[in-house]
């Protein structure tokens, strides 16, 4: 059940954000969703799950981003992008909400370190 939220809200949030009027551009540029979200979904598995040493090492097998910040840096990103990410993410959180209060609560609060992670970046910002 968790896995399945984590990965609707993953794509529901790819659906929403390539459509934004201030962000859509970063995503517009992704070469193949088909590869992307399955591994940002894993990213999110990662976090959020509660998982066995064997199911961790599985999926980092499969590919996961190994520096967030890193992975990043080429977007040339602005400030008020990532503050525009959060708002649409959070947007995406709360439809959930009804079916998993504890995850999406812990969802909530990750977003929010990597949202002081972004912001805090020495080399993540066009300057």
């Amino acid at each position: 059940m968790s896995k399945d939220i984590i990965n609707n809200v993953v794509r529901d949030f790819y659906e929403l954000a390539k459509n934004d009027f201030l962000i859509g551009y970063h995503f517009r540029h992704i070469e193949s969703f088909d590869t992307h979200i399955p591994k940002i979904q894993r990213f999110w598995h990662l976090i959020l799950l509660e998982l066995s040493p064997s199911d961790r090492k599985e999926i980092i097998s499969r590919g996961v981003p190994k520096n967030i910040i890193h992975s990043h840096e080429y977007l040339k990103i602005k400030p008020g992008e990532v503050g525009r990410w959060i708002i649409l993410f959070q947007s995406v959180l709360k439809k959930y909400e009804e079916q998993n209060q504890a995850l999406i609560k812990k969802w909530s609060i990750e977003v929010k370190k990597f949202e002081k992670i972004f912001m805090q970046s020495k080399t993540l910002f066009d300057n």
